[in-house]
C-alpha cells in the first residue's frame, strides 16, 4: 500500500463505518448531520523534529566559535513552539451517543533566525601594522505546512446544555516544506608600514538560495471537547487536541544565486585589480539530515542534495524528518442538523 492511495482508502473506510452505524442503530434512533469550522494553535513537542536539531547545531556552532581568538558571534534564531491551523469537519451524528467525522483542514509552522560571525586581528609586526576584518552574516526562513485529510470517530455524552465528547483517528497528511537563506561576506585586509608600500584587499561574498519540498505522511490526531449550546443546533466547542504525524522522504528542488568582488589597492599605482563573478544553479533532490565537521565539532546541517553526502566530514546522513507533533487548543463552531 503507497501512500497515494490513503485518501481513497479514507473515503472507503468513512463510507464502511457510516454503513456499519447505519445498520447497528436501533430504527427509532435519529441522524443528524453536524459542521464543525474553527481553528486553534498546537505547541510542538520538539520544534520539528530535525529542523529543532539544526538551530541547535547553528546555535552551537556560533558558541564553539568564541573559543577561538578574535572571534565573536550573534544568535537570534528560536524555536519553532507553535503550529497554528484551522479545520473544517462535516460529522455524521448517530442517535445520542456516535458520531464519524471526515475533515480536512491547513496546519502551518514558521522559524525564521539570524546570526553572525566576525573575525578582527590587528598585528603589529616589525615592519609597521595591519588590520584583518571578516564578517558573515545569515538568515533563515523555514516554513512547515500540511493539509490533512482526516477520518474521526466520536463518543458524545450530552449533558443539559452542554455536551462532553471524545474523538479521534487516522489521518493523511500532504506536507509541504520551504526555505529562505541568504549569506553576506566580507573580507578587509589593510596594512601601514614605514617599510613596505601600504596595500589594501576588498573582498564581498553574497548568496541567496531557495529549498521547496513535499511529502506525505500518515498521521493520528484525537481530543477531547466540550460543546456549549446555544440553541439545539448550534454551539461553540473548546478542545484539547493532540496530533502525531511525522513527514519523511521529502523531495524537492534547490536553487541559489550568488555573486563576488575582490579588489586589490597598492599605494604606488592605486586600485590595480578589480574581478567579480556571479553566478545560479539548480537541482532536484532528497532534502537531507547530516551533521558536518567543522572545527572541532560535528554540527546538525539539512539541506536539499541531488547525491546523498559522503565522506569523512559527514556522519549521520539520512532522509530528513519533519514533525508537526502537537498538544494544543481548538475553538469550534458547532452546527448539526436533523436528518432523519
Amino acid at each position: 500500500m503507497t501512500l497515494k492511495k490513503m485518501p481513497g482508502i479514507l473515503c472507503m473506510c468513512f463510507l464502511g463505518l457510516f454503513l456499519f452505524l447505519t445498520a447497528t442503530q436501533p430504527a427509532s434512533a435519529q441522524m443528524k448531520l453536524g459542521f464543525k469550522l474553527g481553528g486553534g494553535a498546537g505547541l510542538l513537542f520538539n520544534g520539528g523534529g530535525d529542523l529543532e536539531k539544526v538551530r541547535l547545531g547553528y546555535q552551537q556552532y556560533a558558541e564553539d566559535i568564541l573559543d577561538y581568538n578574535y572571534y565573536s558571534s550573534t544568535f537570534n534564531w528560536n524555536k519553532m513552539s507553535f503550529a497554528p491551523h484551522f479545520d473544517f469537519e462535516m460529522i455524521l451524528v448517530f442517535g445520542r451517543n456516535f458520531g464519524l467525522g471526515f475533515g480536512t483542514g491547513y496546519i502551518s509552522g514558521k522559524s525564521t533566525g539570524d546570526y553572525s560571525y566576525t573575525y578582527d586581528y590587528t598585528g603589529n609586526p616589525w615592519w609597521g601594522t595591519y588590520w584583518e576584518t571578516e564578517e558573515s552574516t545569515y538568515a533563515r526562513t523555514y516554513n512547515v505546512s500540511a493539509i490533512p485529510i482526516r477520518l474521526n470517530f466520536y463518543f458524545f455524552m450530552p449533558m443539559g446544555s452542554m455536551t462532553f465528547y471524545g474523538f479521534g483517528g487516522l489521518g493523511f497528511y500532504i506536507g509541504k516544506f520551504s526555505h529562505e537563506y541568504t549569506y553576506d561576506y566580507t573580507y578587509d585586509y589593510e596594512d601601514s608600514s614605514w617599510y613596505y608600500w601600504n596595500e589594501k584587499e576588498e573582498y564581498t561574498y553574497n548568496f541567496t538560495s531557495d529549498e521547496k519540498a513535499k511529502a506525505n505522511a500518515l498521521g493520528f490526531q484525537g481530543g477531547v471537547g466540550l460543546k456549549v449550546n446555544f440553541t439545539p443546533s448550534v454551539g461553540i466547542a473548546f478542545e484539547l487536541f493532540g496530533r502525531l504525524v511525522n513527514f519523511k522522504n521529502w523531495t524537492g528542488d534547490y536553487s541559489d544565486k550568488g555573486s563576488l568582488r575582490d579588489r586589490w589597492w597598492h599605494e604606488l599605482v592605486g586600485w590595480y585589480y578589480d574581478y567579480s563573478d556571479s553566478w545560479t544553479e539548480k537541482e532536484e533532490g532528497t532534502l537531507y539530515y547530516y551533521e558536518y565537521h567543522a572545527m572541532s565539532d560535528y554540527y546538525a546541517r539539512m539541506w536539499v542534495l541531488e547525491d546523498e553526502p559522503s565522506g569523512s566530514s559527514y556522519k549521520n546522513v539520512r532522509p530528513a524528518a519533519i514533525n508537526l507533533n502537537a498538544f494544543g487548543l481548538s475553538v469550534t463552531l458547532f452546527i448539526l442538523f436533523d436528518l432523519f
